[in-house]
């Protein structure tokens, strides 16, 4: 619909447009002749500057043709002349028989000779000895569950974790989690105490061991021998208890394969280098990189950025 002056509903705001326009248009010419002006100002201003600049430059030429002084040409600084070392003096004799004699210098200081050079120390600085961190036995809370929870559990289980409660340390709070840490006679008996744990705290927590462990193979094992065969000729033949969980087997080639073991750094370098009996095979126990511990250290069998392959 089209809107006509005639509407008495748009009369009154078109007129109050239309004034308002006007209004705005004023104001805009007042302000285009103010800059203008400004303009103009500016451009006065700049011209009076470089005339009396000028000025100010006729005058300085003028005062110095009255003063008569001619002006001096500005030379390159020459070298300075070098000073020749003045020539010793030789003795005189005098009448008096006084001999006169130059003055001496300073007498060169002689360097020692390398002989007498104290020798270089050739001990070697001692390395700092690693850090070894207490066993200890990770109770991870389960969803549904809480820290409190775990802890309550504990408390109230103190006659079935008696043994537990005397191979504990000190316990201590990880993030959401129990750390329990051993003491060193507790850290012998770590699987057992982590099973009877998990079984005391199903449903509500599970148990993770936490040790400084070093992994040992055993090479020519029989594709046909287990886990629970290794485990059974470990504690008869060398007397080491260890868990199913803790060996790992390699893959199958032309019928043998390897055993992986997770052991305490002690039970690894009693192990190197000897032999077990396993069915109708002999195994030797040794380190999975290839090296011999002649010098009964652990750092050859122990490597972070290497870990057995998993098997069965």
């Amino acid at each position: 619909m089209a809107i006509t002056l005639e509407d008495h509903r748009y009369v009154g705001t078109i007129k109050e447009l239309t004034a308002t326009l006007a209004r705005v248009e004023e104001e805009r010419d007042q302000l285009r002749q103010e800059v203008l002006s400004c303009k103009l100002a500016a451009e006065e201003g700049k011209r009076q500057c470089e005339d009396l600049n000028a000025r100010l430059i006729e005058i300085e030429r003028a005062q110095k043709g009255n003063t008569g002084h001619p002006t001096k040409e500005v030379q390159p600084a020459e070298a300075a002349p070098r000073k020749e070392k003045p020539l010793k003096k030789a003795a005189v004799e005098t009448d008096d028989g006084f001999t006169v004699v130059g003055r001496k210098g300073k007498p060169a200081k002689q360097k020692p000779d390398a002989a007498k050079q104290k020798p270089v120390s050739s001990k070697k600085k001692k390395e700092p000895r690693p850090k070894t961190r207490p066993d200890a036995l990770l109770l991870k809370v389960q969803e549904g569950s809480s820290y409190a929870a775990v802890l309550k559990t504990l408390k109230t289980k103190q006659e079935e974790l008696k043994e537990v409660g005397e191979a504990a340390a000190k316990i201590r709070r990880s993030g959401d989690n129990v750390l329990l840490v051993l003491t060193s006679a507790g850290s012998k008996g770590i699987g057992q105490l982590a099973e009877c744990l998990q079984t005391e705290l199903e449903g509500t927590a599970t148990v993770a061991t936490l040790r400084q462990t070093s992994t040992l193979v055993i090479r020519d094992v029989s594709e046909e021998v287990d886990r629970a065969e290794i485990r059974d000729a470990l504690k008869e033949q060398l007397q080491v208890a260890v868990s199913e969980s803790e060996i790992r087997l390699g893959a199958i080639v032309r019928g043998m394969r390897k055993a992986y073991l997770t052991v305490n750094n002690d039970i690894a370098l009693m192990l190197n280098g000897l032999k077990l009996r396993i069915w109708w095979t002999t195994g030797v126990c040794g380190s999975p990189y290839g090296r011999d511990l002649n010098d009964g250290s652990i750092e050859s069998l122990r490597r972070d950025d290497a870990t057995p392959p998993s098997g069965r």
